[in-house]
């Protein structure tokens, strides 16, 4: 974790403030939705990034707040969504449409040799 900028109080309070939060957001993970567990992937993604402790203070009583006006975050959760997606797909084991069969016939028979 990156050190925080404050007075020794401010650092010291702001500390136990966002180890709650990552500590908090880990455990709410196992049971969100996947939009949610993407924002929290990219909430503790980004959330070394906050080095201010007046920015931990502040936001005490709901820390998912100061993320959302952050470009780090957002893109941040651009990465995360893009690097599972291809993951969602391979391993989604829907059946092919018959769309993709009577695609992968067309190429067959013109001997493309394209398989569902």
């Amino acid at each position: 974790m990156n050190n925080l900028n404050g007075s020794e109080k401010q650092i010291a309070w702001a500390t136990d403030i966002r180890k709650e939060f990552i500590e908090k957001t880990k455990a709410d993970m196992k049971s969100a939705d996947k939009n949610d567990v993407l924002d929290m992937k990219a909430m503790l993604k980004v959330a070394d990034n906050i080095t201010e402790a007046a920015d931990w203070i502040n936001a005490r009583r709901n820390p998912k707040i100061m993320f959302f006006d952050r470009a780090d975050f957002w893109e941040a959760r651009r990465e995360i969504k893009a690097a599972e997606k291809p993951a969602e797909k391979e391993d989604s084991g829907r059946k092919p449409s018959i769309r993709d069969i009577l695609k992968a016939k067309i190429a067959e028979k013109n001997g493309v040799g394209a398989s569902v």
